[in-house]
């Protein structure tokens, strides 16, 4: 008994797509576990979303391929019933754009897995906070933002942001400080990335 060209395309499909849902569920496990990991040696603070919610403005950060020539950088979060809703902005080659993702708490105080393709996950820890400021990295240092619920810092609060990370073994000759030019608010043309 042979197979019809037919019944061999379903087959084909089949097993491309049953390949391809295993790979999601392997891929989303993978990044959960990676999200989910901590440095021992590293500091962390314990969020309260409700408290974190709101706007903040990138100070600095190491740069990033997906913010290469953004200005104005800000994140927003946005408590809802099992995460937060997390709104990256920046204004770049003309428009402002947004990044809508989520950050889902972990097994751990300060540490967020944070997704803005469902499923794929990064770590999102809050290495630093004061009252109004918070310093976020990864795992693996290899991010790191300075955040600030206003666009601009004070020299002396500055320098003792990065004197605490030079105490906490983080590169700053890597940190690139945002530029803030004034523009319309972003709610008037957005486009998303």
């Amino acid at each position: 008994m042979s197979l019809s060209g037919g019944a061999i395309a379903g087959i084909v499909v089949g097993s491309v797509v049953v390949f391809l849902l295993v790979l999601y569920v392997f891929v989303r496990w993978h990044t959960w576990r990676r999200a989910n990991r901590i440095d021992p040696r590293m500091p962390r603070v314990a969020v309260d979303p409700h408290e974190y919610a709101g706007k903040w403005y990138e100070i600095a950060a190491y740069p990033t391929w997906f913010e290469a020539g953004c200005v104005n950088s800000t994140a927003r979060y946005i408590p809802e019933r099992n995460h937060m809703k997390v709104i990256n902005r920046c204004y770049r080659n003309g428009h402002w754009e947004e990044s809508i993702g989520r950050a889902h708490q972990t097994d751990h105080d300060g540490v967020f897995a944070v997704d803005f393709f469902p499923g794929i996950y990064g770590n999102y820890t809050v290495t630093y906070r004061d009252r109004d400021t918070a310093m976020v990295t990864n795992t693996d240092r290899t991010t790191l933002w300075i955040l600030s619920r206003h666009e601009e810092i004070s020299d002396a609060k500055k320098n003792k942001l990065l004197h605490w990370l030079q105490q906490h073994k983080f590169d700053t000759e890597r940190l690139k400080f945002t530029q803030r030019i004034n523009f319309p608010d972003p709610d008037d043309q957005i486009r998303h990335r």
